[in-house]
Parts: C-alpha cells; structure tokens; sequence
C-alpha cells in the first residue's frame, strides 16, 4: 500500500457533480477577501514564475498573491480562522474546528463526509478570478501543519484554463486538471493568468487509512 504521508501529488479516484458544488460556491464569491496582502516574496528569487513582476502587480492590485479565499470552518472564538488565510494558526491541527453556521454548503459537506479523513480542521473554497495570477510562493514555511501530520485534499471545482505548476528537487512540474487530488504545497507553486474563474475546495485535515486506497500510483509523485 502506498505511504500517503510521502505524497508530493497524487490524483485520487473521486469524482463528484462539478456544477452543484459550482451553485454553492458562486453566492460565496463576493464574500471572499484576498489570501495575502503583501508582497511576501519581493526579495525572494523565485526558481520560476508565471508571469512577470509588472503582471503580478497589475492583476493582484495591491496584493503579490491574487487568490481570494474564504474559510468554511472556523475554530469557535479565533474570528481570523473564519477568512480561510493558510498561515500557521489557521493550520493548526489541534484546535477544534467547526463547520460555520452562517453558510449553507450541503453538498459541498456531503463531499468532505465522503473522503477518508480521520479528522478535519480547516476547510476552504480558494478562488482566482479571470485575468488574476497566481503568484509563486511556497506554504508552510515553519514545518508546523506537515510536521504534525496533517494533508489536504483539493476538489477542482473549475480550473480557470490553467494548471498548478510547482518546482521540486530543480524539476518543474505542470499538473494536469484532476477532479480530486492531493498536493503537498510547502514548495514553490503558482497558477499562470486565468480567463475564467479558477474556484477550488481546499479540505485540511488528519487522513484516515481508506485515502491510500483513492490514490492513482500512475498519477503520483513522492517528495
């Protein structure tokens, strides 16, 4: 059986109706706040880009990233975990998150009920909108999510018109547009200029030992 925790990428064999989880996603859009909202990588020299630095400003504003996100579960009483941001806190696997009752998702919950986790925590719908990028970074920086044993599994809701590129080991990867997949993203990635709307539900949390049996090893890379 495959080892899970080794897992740069991989496609999971799981599919799911695109265009319901579309109709739940699309009242969550105008609610959405930027993911980041500085240039945290400026004096950083990237090992790749999707676009050039002039790009990046103009299509981010004033924001180096351009994805917009929005947290479907929060940690009772921490306010900040409800914006669904990937820093440190809003990874943390111990605390006790909960779904929100202020937004109605039944089908997009009865999706996370359907995939092998021992135990969740941050769930969040991550959204590039036409014409954005996706700047290069990487997540995770401290080690403290991975370290701990969690994962996360993305369901491409739409894909924008482009693929997740990432760097690993000096080698670049460009990943096609799977259903279902997981990826390890403390390395550089980032999502090229997209014409239509890239929408993306990211769900974090503790795997139960059933994923092992969605991953396609044909459609794998280990870290």
């Amino acid at each position: 059986m495959i080892d899970v925790q080794s897992l740069r990428f991989a496609r999971l064999k799981f599919d799911f109706d695109r265009e319901r989880a579309m109709k739940e996603i699309v009242p969550l859009l105008p609610l959405m706040d930027w993911a980041k909202s500085a240039p945290y990588f400026k004096s950083v020299v990237l090992p790749f880009t999707v676009a050039s630095a002039e790009e990046e400003r103009a299509y981010a504003g004033s924001n180096y990233f351009s994805w917009k996100t929005i947290g479907l579960t929060h940690i009772p009483g921490v306010e900040t975990s409800k914006l669904g941001r990937s820093s440190s806190r809003n990874r943390n696997v111990i605390a006790q998150w909960q779904w929100r009752e202020d937004i109605v998702v039944p089908y997009l919950k009865e999706l996370v009920a359907a995939l092998p986790f021992e135990s969740i925590q941050s769930i969040r719908v991550i959204a590039l909108f036409p014409g954005h990028v996706g700047g290069v970074h990487h997540d995770d920086t401290l080690g403290m999510f991975y370290n701990a044993g969690a994962r996360s599994v993305t369901l491409n809701i739409s894909d924008g018109g482009q693929r997740l590129e990432f760097m690993q080991h000096g080698q670049h990867y460009t990943l096609s547009n799977y259903p279902a997949f997981i990826f390890r993203d403390d390395c550089y990635h980032g999502v090229r200029k997209v014409d239509s709307l890239r929408a993306q539900l990211r769900i974090n949390g503790l795997f139960a030992p059933g994923m092992a049996d969605l991953v396609d090893q044909k459609a794998s890379l280990a870290v």
